[in-house]
């Protein structure tokens, strides 16, 4: 069994989506819409039926049909910023990271301050290794709504800002955006992970791992959260532990990879660079 071990990792921290063909009776359908003698793909009033599609197909599982029609949306009405932005989601979901931070600024560019486009423009860019590529803006979101108490912004667009400034190092400043965020999402399991993973990045272990503890034993917790647990324990040195709770949900042999993971970790004496390893990790 493979997990991605971090939720700093992606633009939407969760489990990877099992990439399913469209049915037959799907596919036509698609097939139809795409039709390039239909005269209506003229029309930019059809971008929202292709858009909708996308979304259908997207849920099913097939995301690369779903960029084949967002693209086809974006031709369609050059100037929605809407099929961009689920241009850059699909294509981050298929790991093409360099592809999805240009849709995104495209879509920025049409509207700039876009939360969503912000968001995953930052995260495609963070995905890349590229976190101080992200800052400006994301500093800019932030420090906007901080001036001004009128001014609300999404609580995981701080969350993006708190894993960019994690992957610099920064992790003090990083623990402040994951609290403010969750003033706002107190429940929210994967920016209390994120909280517990950047207190362990900065040496912090005890109260990383009995963060990460009420995590994984929440309501809802998921295998994610426990695995989750396990890294932080494996940061902490506390290998037994670390393999008591990875072996929950993996055999044997993916859990001695996973501490020889925790190991290699252990031994990056640079913390952002240790974050941008656990990021790019897969256990």
């Amino acid at each position: 069994m493979k997990t991605r071990t971090m939720v700093m990792r992606t633009v939407a921290p969760v489990l990877a989506t099992l990439a399913l063909g469209a049915c037959a009776t799907d596919q036509a359908a698609v097939e139809e819409v795409l039709d390039p003698r239909k005269p209506e793909l003229t029309d930019s009033a059809h971008a929202p039926t292709l858009v909708r599609l996308g979304d259908y197909t997207m849920a099913r599982g097939d995301t690369a049909s779903a960029v084949t029609m967002y693209r086809k949306a974006h031709e369609t009405d050059p100037g929605d910023p809407e099929p961009l932005i689920r241009l850059g989601k699909a294509l981050a979901r298929l790991g093409s990271y360099e592809e999805a931070a240009g849709a995104y600024r495209s879509a920025l560019s049409l509207t700039p301050g876009d939360e969503d486009a912000l968001r995953g423009m930052a995260n495609a860019e963070i995905a890349l290794g590229r976190p101080q590529e992200a800052l400006p803006s994301l500093e800019r979101a932030v420090e906007r709504a901080d001036r001004d108490p009128e001014v609300r912004i999404d609580p995981l667009l701080r969350n993006s800002y708190g894993v960019a400034l994690d992957h610099l190092g920064r992790h003090g400043e990083a623990q402040e955006q994951y609290r403010r965020a969750l003033t706002s999402r107190p429940n929210d399991l994967d920016l209390r992970t994120n909280l517990a993973l950047s207190q362990a990045l900065e040496g912090r272990f005890d109260q990383a791992v009995a963060g990460m503890r009420e995590v994984a034993t929440a309501p809802g917790a998921t295998p994610k959260h426990r695995q989750n647990l396990a890294l932080v324990l494996g940061l902490a040195g506390r290998t037994d532990q670390a393999a008591e709770v990875a072996r929950v949900d993996a055999d044997d042999a993916t859990v001695n990879r996973n501490l020889a993971f925790f190991a290699d970790l252990r031994e990056i004496p640079d913390s952002g660079r240790r974050a941008a390893a656990i990021g790019e990790g897969v256990l």
